[in-house]
């Protein structure tokens, strides 16, 4: 029998682990125009500290961005945004460190940080907040859309300018965790291309596009939403991949599970589309297409919902739910005579489980992702054979016509 005396004990103790185990993660956000957070008169501008939250599970963090935009090293700690970060410091907190874009500005002498007042303002900021009782993540600076005879420059690693290679040292001295967003960044920009990244990623947007950008932009240093999405998906995955370093496991556990989006053009290879990725639930979703001025657009389906017709403007945008989809975006040749486009085959229709092929064409069918299943001419075509799902036939001699037919 457990005696009077102790219960109020015991409840204090069941009271303070639950508090423990419910209490909020204090996040802090320093660094420059690629981390902060914009007005919604700059949409879509977003920096990558605007969105991360959207990164952890809800209420298990608490993010304060106080990245300034145009702020080197050593401006940011000149004109008082440090000390004034320094203030909101709390015990446990942790503070994420991200500079190098107005560091490595060798063309503004006002803001322009050499390696070593870089490497030297690196270290006042992770210790004094470590006097604090914070915790210190250095983060390297992403890449910009520079290209050079199509290879990307990794402006962070020249010769004198390496200041990736310092961070990382710094964080190595002071036994801090570091992000190596640079790294990743490029390996993600390699893959999607110059330009993919500048339409889709950066800030680079065509006349009229936005209405905060009436103009147009060719940005390449900031993002889209979609490009700080993109930033922090990268931050979050670095911190899966040091979930077992003492401070990135303070954050790695509240790590929110992630959704895939499969985005796909129909017919495929005509279009550019935005890339399918991964995101957490209610992250503000952005597809957008780009298209040759031959082609037409129809029309953004849920392939994923039996071909529901989401909208038949080229952009869209979506909140993400906690379930994967598959989005299509369907478009057509124009013709000489209406310029106007064509979407069904004529000759070719599913009756039953029978696809029937009224000419003597060869079709192909393939799967929503535009992946070919197979190639036929015959007369009949038993889809019976195909697993369940949605499938497109065309016929090779005129991809511009589509139809599509579903296998229960």
């Amino acid at each position: 029998m457990i005696k009077k005396n102790f219960i109020p004990i015991i409840l204090f103790l069941v009271m303070f682990a639950y508090a423990a185990t419910t209490s909020v993660q204090r996040i802090v956000l320093i660094g420059d125009s690629t981390v902060a957070t914009y007005a919604v008169s700059k949409y879509p501008m977003a920096g990558w500290g605007q969105v991360l939250g959207q990164f952890f599970k809800a209420g298990t963090v608490q993010i304060t961005n106080l990245a300034a935009g145009g702020k080197s090293t050593r401006t940011y700690i000149s004109e008082g945004h440090w000390a004034k970060a320094l203030a909101t410091l709390q015990k446990g907190d942790v503070l994420m460190i991200q500079f190098g874009h107005n560091d490595r500005n060798t063309s503004d002498t006002s803001i322009f940080t050499d390696t070593a007042a870089y490497r030297k303002n690196l270290i006042q900021f992770a210790t004094e907040a470590r006097a604090r009782g914070a915790h210190p993540i250095f983060i390297t600076p992403m890449n910009m859309n520079q290209w050079d005879k199509g290879q990307l420059r990794r402006y962070f690693t020249m010769g004198a300018y390496d200041y990736r290679g310092v961070m990382i040292r710094v964080a190595a001295e002071m036994k801090a965790p570091v992000l190596d967003l640079e790294e990743k960044s490029a390996k993600m920009m390699d893959t999607l291309g110059y330009e993919y990244l500048s339409k889709f990623h950066f800030l680079g947007l065509d006349s009229g596009e936005y209405p905060n950008f009436p103009k147009g932009s060719t940005d390449g240093t900031h993002f889209q939403e979609m490009g700080a999405l993109e930033n922090a998906r990268m931050i979050s995955e670095e911190l899966a991949r040091l979930r077992n370093d003492s401070i990135a496991s303070i954050l790695a556990p509240s790590l929110a599970p992630l959704y895939k989006v499969t985005v796909a053009s129909l017919p495929d290879s005509v279009s550019l589309t935005t890339k399918s990725r991964y995101y957490p639930k209610g992250a503000n979703i952005t597809l957008k297409i780009r298209l040759a001025p031959q082609r037409a657009f129809l029309r953004w389906t849920d392939a994923s919902n039996n071909w529901k017709v989401i909208d038949t403007l080229k952009r869209i945008t979506f909140v993400q739910d906690s379930f994967a989809r598959t989005i299509v975006a369907v478009s057509a040749n124009r013709t000489a005579s209406e310029n106007q486009p064509q979407e069904n085959i004529s000759g070719l229709r599913q009756q039953g489980k029978v696809l029937i092929n009224s000419t003597n064409e060869m079709i192909e069918i393939r799967d929503i992702t535009g992946m070919k299943i197979t190639a036929s001419s015959q007369k009949e075509y038993a889809t019976s054979q195909l697993p369940a799902g949605f499938y497109i036939a065309t016929f090779p001699s005129k991809p511009q016509l589509v139809t599509k037919f579903l296998v229960r």
